[in-house]
């Protein structure tokens, strides 16, 4: 059994590096992050599903695709404010 943090997923819990995220979109622009990390998630999801036979693989893969999706909720947030302006 593993551990659980108590009414939070980790996904969600990727979303409270929030100020992170913020800081690599204005450190090396929101083009460059992108460019990492919509492949990072890419290559996540499809590991994900090439690794169903080992499901802490799949897992991982998962977790990883998570983080870099968290990454690109988080600049995608900017990009609509400054559109709605």
């Amino acid at each position: 059994m593993c551990p659980r943090l108590p009414g939070i997923g980790v996904g969600s819990a990727f979303m409270l590096a929030m100020p992170l995220w913020g800081w690599l979109a204005r450190r090396f622009g929101i083009r460059a992050v992108s460019l990492v990390c919509f492949p990072i998630a890419c290559f996540g999801m499809f590991a994900s599903a090439l690794s169903a036979g080992s499901p802490w693989l799949a897992a991982g893969c998962l977790i990883l695709a998570t983080l870099a999706m968290s990454v690109i909720d988080g600049y995608g947030n900017a990009l609509f404010l400054r559109a709605c302006k």
